[in-house]
């Protein structure tokens, strides 16, 4: 249904949409055919063409950086290659040798296409040449570099640090003319591990032992910086690899990672599939230790389990899309999601583990399969302190993490990095310790407030106060000062009297904030009672009620009576009611408790105020007169 054509790699790709129908693998069309058909074999397919006009041409390196156009490779490669006749003149097979930097590593002087491995080679690699095509114009070769460390091809770098290339030569003489053919691909050689550490996300902490500091809870980011400037962080598998089980237990062990992973599935059984891709655990650990005996253990409950493809969206730079995407030699930013489904808790310490491989151990018991780190006897027992294994208390399984974060051509530093963080999801407490909820108007405002929180600790670029002040306009706050777990500062007076808002906001230095605000009043601090007088007075209850005013120095609890001329007692308008000095006043209609009419004549309208401390009392002469 599509095709592609690389003139670059000299590939063709194309897809077959109905293989089935194609291959006739419907189970009767097979059943039938005396041919045998693998059916389970994918719909798309790519055909690789050597360059007709390269003597040599090197078409793979085993392996190799995916990123670059160069060749990137490891110290022991695998190099694939076709030689091409390109004159007519063919090729003879026994003149092959193959060079590296100049040295030769491989020759077929005795070539036998019966037994087409090269007659003499570096250490213990090994090289072969196979004829490609019927007439003997293509030959493919294989070349195996020598997996001894002594052997090893070295990372090379010029005087200012940058990398610089080796060189893999192929020569050969042609039939006819024996004319010398040799041809030179340069290569680079990485064996610098990735640089791998977490980078952000969280707040550290000093004071803290063994924890790298505060996270704030799920749905929160930690950060992981990763570095390569050779090859390249290997992000996630582009295909299936499998890796050779040496001891064919079905588990792919540490001791069984010394080779490179093959691309095409073996016919021996004991191939495993891997995926070699970023992976992080996130665990949370419990401090109370409920087993019985004394195996060092912690208690963990293993929450997530994230693979390198739920970490594509958060990669920065992206590894994949139109903008401009990793290469080696940018800081790769992984971000790592928190994800605990709903069982993270604030104060919880959660260990987070990078790493690429890990395995079950196997076995009975908290502490099978895993490095016994020491012995303590405890009332004549023998008890173990087991290391490098997980255990996860729900499905009482180990773990072993045994292959840190690769580089394209596999190398690897630490078998992991793990990091610990204490979780904190509350918010800090705010809580005014002044002013109270009077101030004196003809001095300062004075504002103190405490800040507290107990786990990541206050963020002081973030405390701030606001004070409205009675016109609604906000006034100007002066000596703000925040140190510690405190905030302080001051409006100067003297003060317009009415009630202030004051607002005090804060954060920790993880975002989560506290809020809190207070109204106070600004009045004076000694009690007075004046300017009273009713209105209108001498009244006519038929017009109207009369107003009785009457203006306060400070917020008090006021009781009005009225009495008659002869002191009897007629009515109470208010009893104990906290008036401020806002202008307070009340209305009478002139009628008694009960609701009776008064007659005319001369009232006494008794006011008496308290603050608590102070009582002030006044009487106002009231005259009722119905015409």
């Amino acid at each position: 249904t599509w095709t592609t054509v690389n003139t670059q790699d000299n590939e063709v790709s194309f897809r077959v949409d109905d293989l089935t129908s194609a291959m006739d693998c419907n189970e009767e069309a097979v059943a039938k055919s005396e041919q045998e058909y693998d059916c389970s074999r994918g719909n798309i397919f790519q055909v690789f063409m050597p360059n007709s006009s390269a003597p040599v041409f090197v078409y793979n390196f085993t392996p190799h950086s995916e990123y670059l156009s160069a060749w990137w490779t490891d110290a022991d490669p695998v190099v694939n290659a076709y030689l091409n006749d390109v004159q007519g003149q063919g090729i003879d097979p026994s003149t092959v040798v193959v060079k590296i930097d100049g040295r030769e590593v491989a020759t077929f002087f005795d070539y036998d296409n019966d037994a087409p491995q090269a007659s003499w080679w570096w250490g213990d690699g090994n090289a072969q040449l196979y004829q490609a095509n019927a007439e003997g114009t293509v030959w493919e070769l294989v070349y195996s570099h020598s997996g001894l460390q002594r052997d090893w091809i070295p990372e090379w770098s010029d005087d200012e640090g940058q990398p610089r290339a080796h060189e893999l030569t192929v020569e050969y003489r042609t039939t006819e003319n024996g004319d010398q053919v040799s041809v030179t691909t340069p290569f680079y050689v990485d064996l610098t591990a990735p640089i791998v550490e977490f980078h952000g996300g969280w707040v550290s902490n000093p004071l803290l032992r063994n924890i790298h500091g505060y996270v704030a809870g799920e749905d929160d980011m930690l950060t992981v910086r990763m570095i390569d400037d050779g090859s390249g962080i290997f992000v996630r598998p582009q295909r299936q690899e499998w890796y050779f089980d040496f001891d064919c237990d079905g588990i792919i062990e540490e001791h069984e990672l010394s080779g490179d992973p093959v691309s095409e599935y073996p016919d021996d059984g004991c191939f495993l599939p891997v995926d070699m891709g970023i992976k992080y655990d996130l665990w949370r650990v419990d401090g109370e230790d409920e087993q019985a005996d004394i195996d060092e253990f912690e208690e963990r409950e293993l929450l997530h389990q994230g693979t390198a493809d739920e970490l594509l969206p958060y990669l920065d730079p992206p590894l994949y899309g139109d903008e401009e995407t990793y290469t080696p030699g940018d800081t790769l930013l992984v971000q790592l999601p928190i994800v605990g489904g709903g069982r993270i808790s604030d104060g919880d310490i959660l260990e987070v583990v990078v790493y690429t491989m890990k395995f079950h151990t196997l076995g009975d018991g908290p502490g099978a399969g895993c490095d016994i780190l020491d012995t303590l006897v405890v009332n004549g027992e023998t008890m173990y302190v087991y290391g490098d294994c997980w255990f996860d208390f729900l499905s009482q399984r180990r773990y072993t993490y045994i292959q840190g974060v690769l580089d394209q051509v596999r190398n690897s530093g630490s078998r992991y990095v793990e990091q610990r963080f204490i979780v904190d999801m509350l918010p800090p407490v705010c809580t005014f310790n002044l002013p109270g909820a009077t101030v004196d108007p003809s001095g300062d405002l004075l504002i103190d407030v405490s800040l507290v929180d107990l786990g990541v600790g206050m963020d002081v670029n973030e405390a701030n106060i606001v004070v409205t002040g009675p016109d609604g306009e906000e006034a100007d706050v002066v000596d703000l000062q925040v140190s510690g777990d405190r905030i302080t500062g001051r409006v100067e007076g003297p003060l317009e009297k009415g009630n202030y808002t004051i607002k005090v906001t804060g954060a920790d230095r993880l975002g989560h904030a506290c809020s809190t605000t207070k109204t106070v009043r600004a009045e004076s601090a000694l009690l007075t009672l004046t300017e009273v007088y009713g209105y209108p007075n001498p009244f006519n209850p038929e017009d109207g009620d009369m107003t009785l005013n009457f203006a306060l120095s400070k917020t008090s609890d006021v009781t009005i009576k009225i009495y008659d001329f002869a002191g009897e007692f007629v009515t109470t308008l208010v009893a104990n009611e906290q008036m401020t000095p806002d202008s307070p006043s009340l209305r009478w209609g002139g009628t008694a408790s009960d609701g009776t009419k008064l007659a005319n004549g001369a009232y006494i309208a008794r006011i008496v105020a308290s603050d608590g401390a102070r009582t002030e009392e006044a009487n106002l002469k009231l005259v009722i007169w119905r015409e």
